[in-house]
């Protein structure tokens, strides 16, 4: 890849701000296209693909555009909302880490079965080592989820049973 510039008319604010939003942009781009990248086969390998808009002569700029209108800020994370689709202005959004990490293919738990699994935890009904296996996770994962050490912020964002 070859040098990029933003358009002059885009006000990033500073010189490290554009660096971030180029690495960002790199990446995504070499994830997708570049078949020696360390995840390829993560994404390109996967057939998820970046949109013409941010690809090619002035996609660089464009990207960084929509990022600055969309909710870019320093420590969020560029995120796809639906993992198996492309990269493209409306799967995509800036997060918070928890939030991303959250967001993966490998995430067994999302808010809604962790608020189910937290009620039945709740009800004492059900033994850790059942629960462990219909939800598909650890013992020392429902340990973690019992004693608020993971997804607190869920149970204690959202009426619990």
């Amino acid at each position: 890849m070859g040098k990029y510039y933003l358009n002059p008319k885009i006000s990033v604010g500073n010189e490290n701000e554009c660096r971030l939003l180029f690495y960002v942009w790199n990446n995504m781009q070499q994830r997708c296209h570049m078949s020696h990248h360390k995840d390829y086969h993560r994404y390109g390998g996967r057939g998820i693909t970046v949109c013409r808009e941010w690809s090619g002569r002035g996609g660089y700029s464009r990207f960084v555009e929509w990022s600055l209108s969309h909710g870019y800020q320093r420590g969020l994370m560029f995120d796809c909302r639906e993992n198996n689709g492309d990269y493209e202005p409306e799967n995509c959004r800036f997060v918070t880490p928890k939030e991303s990490s959250r967001n993966t293919c490998r995430t067994k738990l999302n808010e809604e079965t962790v608020v189910s699994l937290k009620n039945k935890i709740n009800s004492r009904k059900y033994p850790s080592k059942d629960l462990a296996k219909e939800f598909g996770i650890s013992l020392s994962h429902i340990s973690r989820i019992k004693t608020g050490k993971q997804w607190d912020d869920i149970t204690n964002r959202l009426a619990i049973r």
